[in-house]
């Protein structure tokens, strides 16, 4: 899987010019303080915040092409609502690491 969908990038470039930029912007701005907030939640053992907070986030990531990382962000939702997620730091650990890679490419991308 990409880390960036590169049809849906261009589908929204297509649609709204320079504004995508300005979008992966505020993601590239709000993704980090969610994943702290997430971790935060982690530690006082909030589960039902981190599922939230990964459905939110997988949602921008998805409308955006961030794949690899939305991808990540729902199987750490479902398994927190299956229940199979007890101690879900490892899950954000992934999660900042794929951020940080869709970070690089984001970057990259705009440069073109």
């Amino acid at each position: 899987m990409q880390v960036l969908d590169s049809k849906v990038v261009s589908e929204l470039r297509e649609m709204l010019d320079d504004e995508v930029d300005e979008l992966f912007d505020e993601l590239i701005q709000i993704v980090p303080q969610t994943l702290a907030t997430m971790t935060e939640c982690a530690a006082s053992g909030d589960l039902k915040s981190i599922e939230e907070k990964a459905h939110l986030i997988k949602g921008s990531a998805s409308n955006l092409g961030v794949m690899v990382f939305a991808e990540a962000c729902r199987q750490l939702e479902e398994g927190l609502r299956a229940g199979d997620i007890s101690e879900p730091a490892a899950h954000l650990l992934i999660l900042n690491d794929t951020f940080a890679q869709a970070v690089v490419e984001i970057k990259a991308m705009a440069e073109l």
